[in-house]
């Protein structure tokens, strides 16, 4: 019988293949034959079993490496079962084994897969997150080696690159420390990775824990803190420019949106001026007529053709909460007003069969005027830069204008009670209205009674010295003294107002103003172009750093800003790296390019004593002008000097003091 059971084992028993020894036995026994069928099937069953088994591991373990991102390891083959952890316990008798199949030999009808069954072994694949994929996306462009892995010496060339300067050592723990976390590094499942490659490389896990797992963060020391934190806004900075290099539809709706924009900011205001000229042409000239109202239609509809392109370029959301929000919603107002004068005057018209209605509506269509106001708009444009200075300062000054008109009012008030009370049987000082009224008229010469004849004469003809004394110390007080003073006070808040503006606008374009200096500093380095003397310069700098410069000058001429920002800081380091000085002979050759003056003149730079220039920027007084001292001076003397510069040298001058003093004391 062992014989027997061997041969069983070791053979595939079938009713066409049976070995010697088998139908021997049959023979001999035929209850054996029926037994032995009966095995057959159960061992064809147990296989059948133990292959869909072998499919599930296989599609599990996709899952799992489509998960990790990583090669999928060796196939899993019916040979490689013995190394799971559980193993199939065959019944030791065979009545036993038999009993336990036939059992479930009940159901074999039913062995094929149930829905839930088919869905665990052929499952299709979930779409993932469309922020994961983007990320999955990312590190692609960050493994430079196509291995991967991103190493950590990629990261901080990654980082550079993007404006962030970071340590290896510190980017190496940070790297260490994502491949201890449980949450990202299941690659320790994989016998082919060393301890030495995770601790110094990142897989696409570890990324996605740094870029989409901020609580992973939360515990680690400051110095890892502060390492994720600068990668991840170098990471930013990538993603952002990418998108905006390779998304050509969100480029060209940017352009369109930008040049609607442009057209609407400046040919409204040809409409606007148009407008406004026809209606005071239309109030001398017949304005019920015909062709008054089909205008008034036509600029109507212009205004209304106007509000719904913006609507539809921003999206509604942004015409409402946009940069220029306060400007839209004057706009809709003057729509709205417009719509309802139009309305009310054909609804009257038409009630009361005439044009009584329309007059009704005069105060409507002043306020239509205030349309006007939207010429200010265009004083952002270079164009309108003086007209924008005087506008502002109007505006600014505003303030100190009403308290000076509120403290002339008092005055005139005060002085009329008491011309009331002295002259109260001229008709010109008769009542308060009257004679504040008409020492208005004195204090702004034009000093006449009612009939034309000259009022002070004859007030002087009839009371004398008594009238003549006060009227000129009255005059000399309001004319000189009060006029001058609302003048002063006027002047003083225009231009406080102004010299604030000034010096919010270049700290607004400071970054840009920066970036612009440190490309034509690279750029005209580059490009020797005061002959010897900067010929003699480039000596120090090495062929790799100049093909590196060129190509950075280059580039620089055709990206958006913040890859403009990229690359000039790049093209500086190389410069600093360089360790490049500037003679005053070269300097002073700069000084005449016209684009070396056009870029210092667009940052506000006082050029005009080009000599004493360079001594200026020489703070060391050592003959030559690195680049960062060229750069940092030319900053410093952007526009005029404020109170910070002057807080800033007296606070420099107490320190120096001090320190004499100390080393005074010392000897």
């Amino acid at each position: 019988m062992s014989l027997c059971c061997a041969d069983m084992m070791a053979t595939k028993v079938g009713a066409e293949h049976k070995p010697i020894i088998v139908q021997q036995l049959v023979e001999d026994n035929p209850m054996a034959a029926e037994f032995l069928t009966t095995m057959s099937g159960q061992l064809q069953s147990l296989q059948q079993v133990i292959e869909q088994v072998t499919g599930k591991i296989v599609s599990l373990q996709d899952q799992i490496n489509s998960k990790l991102s990583v090669a999928v390891p060796k196939e899993v083959t019916q040979g490689s079962l013995t190394s799971v952890d559980k193993t199939l316990e065959v019944a030791g008798d065979l009545d036993n084994l038999a009993e336990r199949y036939s059992a479930a030999g009940a159901g074999k009808q039913n062995s094929e897969p149930s829905g839930e069954d088919e869905k665990e072994v052929g499952q299709a694949p979930v779409e993932e997150d469309p922020e994961i994929v983007e990320l999955r996306e990312q590190f692609r462009r960050c493994d430079v080696s196509s291995n991967g892995w991103v190493s950590a010496q990629e990261l901080v060339a990654f980082a550079f690159s993007h404006g962030e300067q970071l340590q290896l050592n510190s980017v190496v723990k940070l790297c260490t420390y994502l491949s201890g976390s449980t949450r990202s590094s299941k690659r320790f499942q994989l016998d082919t990775v060393s301890e030495e490659q995770m601790k110094r490389e990142l897989d696409v896990n570890g990324f996605l824990a740094l870029r989409g797992d901020p609580g992973l963060m939360a515990g680690s020391p400051p110095e890892i803190l502060d390492t994720a934190a600068a990668l991840n806004r170098a990471l930013d900075e990538e993603n952002r420019i990418y998108k905006f290099e390779n998304d050509q539809d969100t480029m060209k709706r940017r352009q369109r949106i930008a040049l609607c924009r442009t057209f609407l900011d400046v040919g409204i205001v040809f409409v606007i001026s148009l407008n406004a000229l026809c209606i005071g042409i239309s109030a001398d000239q017949d304005p019920d007529s015909q062709f008054w109202e089909v205008l008034e239609l036509v600029f109507f509809g212009i205004y209304t053709l106007e509000c719904l392109v913006k609507l539809l370029l921003f999206d509604g959301f942004g015409y409402w909460v946009g940069p220029d929000w306060s400007w839209n919603i004057f706009d809709f107002t003057c729509l709205m007003i417009s719509a309802v004068e139009l309305s009310v005057s054909y609804i009257g018209r038409a009630m009361q069969g005439g044009a009584g209605a329309r007059s009704q509506l005069s105060l409507l269509k002043v306020l239509r005027l205030a349309r006007l106001a939207r010429l200010v708009r265009v004083m952002r444009f270079k164009a309108f830069k003086e007209l924008k200075l005087m506008a502002l300062g109007l505006f600014s000054g505003l303030k100190a204008l009403f308290w000076a008109i509120v403290l002339l009012m008092a005055v005139v008030f005060t002085m009329s009670v008491v011309t009331q009370s002295f002259f109260n049987e001229w008709t010109e000082f008769s009542t308060i209205h009257n004679s504040m009224f008409t020492l208005f008229r004195c204090f702004t010469e034009a000093c006449e009674t009612y009939d034309g004849d000259p009022l002070p004469e004859q007030l002087f003809q009839r009371f004398g010295p008594a009238f003549h004394i006060p009227y000129i110390i009255t005059t000399m007080l309001v004319t000189v003294g009060l006029f001058n003073l609302i003048m002063a006070v006027f002047i003083d808040n225009v231009t406080k107002s102004q010299n604030q503006r000034k010096q919010k606008e270049l700290g607004e374009s400071a970054e840009m103003t920066e970036c612009a200096l440190k490309m034509v500093l690279a750029k005209f380095i580059n490009e020797p172009r005061a002959g010897q003397d900067s010929k003699d310069m480039l000596k120090r700098v090495s062929e790799d750093a100049l093909k590196k410069l060129a190509s950075l000058t280059d580039a620089g001429r055709s990206r958006n800003q913040a890859e403009q920002r990229r690359i000039a800081n790049e093209a500086f380091k190389v410069l600093e790296e360089c360790h490049i000085n500037i003679t005053r002979e070269v300097f002073q050759a700069w000084l005449k390019d016209p684009e070396f003056v056009r870029v210092l003149e667009e940052a506000e730079v006082d050029i005009s004593n080009k000599f004493e220039l360079f001594n200026i920027l020489d703070v060391d007084s050592g003959g030559e002008l690195s680049v960062e001292e060229l750069l940092t001076g030319l900053m410093g003397l952007r526009g005029d000097v404020s109170k910070g510069d002057v807080v800033s040298i007296l606070l420099r001058v107490r320190d120096i003091l001090q320190r004499v003093e100390r080393i005074e004391t010392k000897m």
